[in-house]
């Protein structure tokens, strides 16, 4: 049931107007309807209002929060807190060289390197404190020395997204070189990237540039078609020098010996003469592979009769030894004796003043024997060899000697005048003297 809003008298279906006071039936539920409305309007535009006032709380919370994690003393504290906590692999987040990020083997050298040459722990704080200062007294950059290298720069690099400050923690690089020993071909892997040069005995080659710090780079290495595993041992911390580390066989050769003629002397390895070998010389052998047998002597020639060292066995380089030191060694009494032989015959071959003595001088059958043994130093080897009887001939005398088996081994001649030549089983002649 309805009622006039005017003067309240009971409104019949279909009315129009009212009989009491003639007020629109329309008019009044217009006019209660725009009151509603009124009323209800009110309530929405204080929620818009709340939203709006929570969306920007919720907003201006976000940027504090995000900008506090992307703060570049939060970059600085999380780098200080990989170094503090032996974490190298986690410097590659937070770390670049020449604009890019490292990879983590390259944050183990760097961390390698600091750990060397300094504390991780202080560099960690100074990285911290540099980072702070920039941000306190709105630097525009700063750097971290370890070592003897400025090894971190810190420089401000436009905003993130546009909103907030950007810190680039960048390892400074270095050109690394080599100087090899030999013509070789090298091969290393660096960042899961195999590099491959070629390099030229005693001529210096550039690498490549690498940020600052210890590296082991697996590597090979070819030398005259024989191929040498290992690593290029790199330290910064030293030089910027590469030091090539192969699992091969290395060695120099010296000389004991109070008799050797250095103008005679002969080197051989694995019986190949090595052509002008100078023993002064500090002349490396190699490379060989490790599992290579090297054998090494030498020969020197002493008043006419060839001597030979003993023969070593050369072994591989132990722990950290980049070549082994080859002695070898002469039998010096025998050089000595030998030596000694041949200035008594000297002597003796000269003419006696007293010509009651020249008859003592003759060779004949009876001393044939004893000018040969004169000649040698020593008694003939009649346990290894026959001896045949002498036979004279047109210039003095003569025999020859075989083995046990009936071979011939060599011979003997003896001129008139006592001088004793020597020859091998062939016929040519090894030796001669008084």
């Amino acid at each position: 049931m309805k009622y006039c809003s005017n003067c309240g008298a009971e409104i019949k279906p279909n009315q129009k107007v009212c009989t009491q006071c003639g007020t629109p039936v329309h008019q009044q539920r217009s006019t209660n309807n725009n009151d509603n409305h009124n009323k209800k309007s009110k309530l929405p535009f204080y929620i818009t209002i709340a939203v709006i006032v929570v969306i920007l709380i919720a907003l201006f919370t976000a940027y504090k929060i995000i900008e506090s994690q992307l703060s570049p003393t939060k970059q600085a504290e999380a780098i200080s807190s990989d170094l503090k906590k032996n974490k190298p692999s986690n410097l590659a987040h937070n770390l670049k060289a020449n604009g890019e990020s490292l990879s983590k083997d390259e944050a183990k050298a760097v961390y390698k390197y600091i750990n060397e040459t300094d504390s991780p722990e202080r560099v960690g704080n100074e990285i911290q404190s540099a980072a702070q200062d920039m941000k306190d007294n709105t630097m525009g950059g700063s750097s971290v020395t370890v070592g003897d290298n400025e090894l971190i720069n810190i420089s401000q690099d436009g905003k993130k997204w546009g909103i907030f400050k950007n810190y680039n923690f960048n390892v400074n690089e270095e050109s690394v070189t080599i100087l090899p020993e030999e013509d070789s071909t090298l091969s290393y892997k660096h960042n899961d990237d195999t590099k491959q040069v070629k390099l030229k005995q005693g001529k210096t080659k550039t690498l490549d540039d690498f940020p600052i710090g210890i590296y082991d780079l697996k590597a090979t290495q070819k030398v005259d078609e024989k191929k040498f595993d290992g690593v290029v041992h790199i330290d910064m911390s030293e030089s910027s020098d590469a030091e090539p580390q192969f699992k091969q066989k290395r060695f120099t050769v010296s000389t004991d010996s109070a008799y050797i003629d250095s103008d005679s002397l002969k080197l051989y390895i694995n019986g190949e003469k090595q052509q002008d070998f100078n023993e002064y010389a500090s002349e490396t052998f190699g490379p060989y592979s490790p599992d290579e047998k090297v054998e090494v002597y030498a020969t020197t020639e002493v008043e006419g009769k060839q001597f030979t060292s003993n023969v070593e066995n050369v072994s591989s380089p132990e722990n950290d030894e980049e070549e082994v030191d080859v002695t070898l060694t002469f039998d010096d009494e025998a050089i000595s004796d030998h030596e000694d032989k041949v200035f008594e015959k000297e002597t003796q071959s000269e003419e006696d003043e007293d010509p009651s003595s020249s008859d003592d001088e003759e060779v004949t059958r009876d001393n044939v024997i004893d000018k040969v043994e004169s000649y040698e130093g020593e008694s003939l080897d009649t346990d290894t060899y026959t001896y045949k009887e002498p036979e004279e001939t047109d210039d003095g005398w003569g025999f020859s000697f075989t083995d046990k088996d009936g071979n011939l081994a060599g011979s003997y001649t003896i001129d008139d005048d006592g001088y004793v030549t020597e020859y091998d089983e062939d016929g040519e002649e090894v030796n001669s003297g008084y």
